[in-house]
């Protein structure tokens, strides 16, 4: 019985956490067991909590929309380096995958 209403509390405590990230542009992935921060709508300061410097983040958030995360090397938004240290903890979302491409300036 008390396994049971542990189970019932961590429920509510996980769906509660989830919509909190979900608000600020963080997508669940379930099958990977991973959170992921979404290219296009998370804000520069989430980017920056990934280890990515201010004038990056910016610069991720300015070249928006992206159809997907390796969008940020060939649009030469960030270099290689940055990317291969996020790359496991940004996504994007299908909504922009027909997007028109834009480079960053």
């Amino acid at each position: 019985m008390k396994g049971g209403i542990f189970a019932f509390f961590a429920g509510i405590g996980v769906a509660a956490t989830i919509g909190a990230l979900r608000s600020k542009g963080f997508a669940p992935r379930v099958a990977a067991g991973l959170t992921t921060l979404d290219l296009n709508s998370g804000d520069a300061t989430s980017f920056q909590a990934l280890g990515i410097d201010p004038e990056l983040a910016d610069r991720i958030v300015e070249n928006r929309p992206y159809r997907n995360k390796l969008e940020l090397i060939e649009r030469y938004v960030i270099g290689k380096v940055d990317y291969d240290r996020i790359k496991h903890r940004i996504s994007t979302d299908a909504g922009h995958a027909n997007d028109p491409v834009r480079v960053a300036g």
